[in-house]
C-alpha cells in the first residue's frame, strides 16, 4: 500500500475512532482580502517568548510584542496568542495537496523567539483567557524579512503593505540561498588543484 493512502487511511481511522485525537483541520488560503476581513488585528509582532502551554492542533500560546500595528487596535503592546504555523499550501499530492495537519506539528516549524512575523489575528473563544488567536486558515502568519527596518516603512493600502513585507522576505531568502549555493560551489571546488 503506497503511503499516501496509509496516511489516509490513518487520519479516517483516528478521526472516526478517537474523534478527539487528531489535529482539527484549518481552512484554505482565502486569498488576501478575505484573509484582511476575517482578522480583527493585523501586526508585525516580535516573538518574545514560547510558553510551555500547547494543543493537539499544534497551537503554541506564545508571548509577542505588537511593533506595528496596520489594523485593530490593540489594548497592550505585549499579549498572550495561541499560534499556529499554517503555511500557504499549493493544491498537488495527497487529496489536493492539502494537508491535514498544521506543520506547526512538525519539528522545528514553530515560532522561533525574537524573530518578527506578520500575524493576522482574532480574539480567542478559549477558556484560557488568551487574548488572541490566529485565524484558523492558511497564510495567517508570515515571517518578517530581519533586514526590515518597521520604523521607517511607510504603510500603503493594507494589501500592497503586507506583499511588500511579504516580497521583502522572500528576496531576503532568495539572497540567502545564493550564498548557499556559492558554500556549495566551494565545497565541491575549493582546494581540489
Amino acid at each position: 500500500m503506497q503511503t499516501s493512502y496509509r496516511i489516509a487511511a490513518l487520519v479516517t481511522a483516528a478521526a472516526w475512532f478517537c474523534p478527539k485525537a487528531y489535529a482539527p483541520l484549518f481552512g484554505e488560503y482565502p486569498g488576501l482580502h478575505s484573509l484582511i476581513e476575517k482578522s480583527e488585528i493585523i501586526a508585525a509582532a516580535t516573538i518574545l517568548d514560547q510558553l510551555p502551554e500547547w494543543d493537539i492542533g499544534g497551537s503554541k500560546r506564545y508571548k509577542v510584542e505588537f511593533t506595528k500595528v496596520f489594523k485593530g487596535n490593540p489594548p497592550h503592546k505585549q499579549a498572550i496568542a495561541w499560534l499556529r504555523n499554517l503555511e500557504i499550501s499549493t493544491p498537488v499530492g495527497l487529496l489536493s495537496g492539502r494537508e491535514f495537519f498544521a506543520p506547526a506539528e512538525l519539528p522545528g516549524s514553530e515560532f522561533k523567539s525574537r524573530a518578527r512575523y506578520v500575524l493576522f489575528l482574532v480574539k480567542s473563544e478559549r477558556d484560557d483567557k488568551t487574548p488572541y488567536e490566529n485565524v484558523n486558515c492558511e497564510g495567517s502568519s508570515f515571517p518578517i524579512s530581519p533586514l526590515c527596518d518597521l520604523a521607517s516603512l511607510k504603510v500603503e493600502s493594507l494589501p500592497d503593505t503586507l506583499v511588500l513585507l511579504f516580497r521583502e522576505y522572500v528576496d531576503f531568502k532568495g539572497e540567502e540561498f545564493k550564498e548557499f549555493e556559492q558554500q556549495l560551489n566551494a565545497f565541491i571546488h575549493e582546494g581540489e588543484k
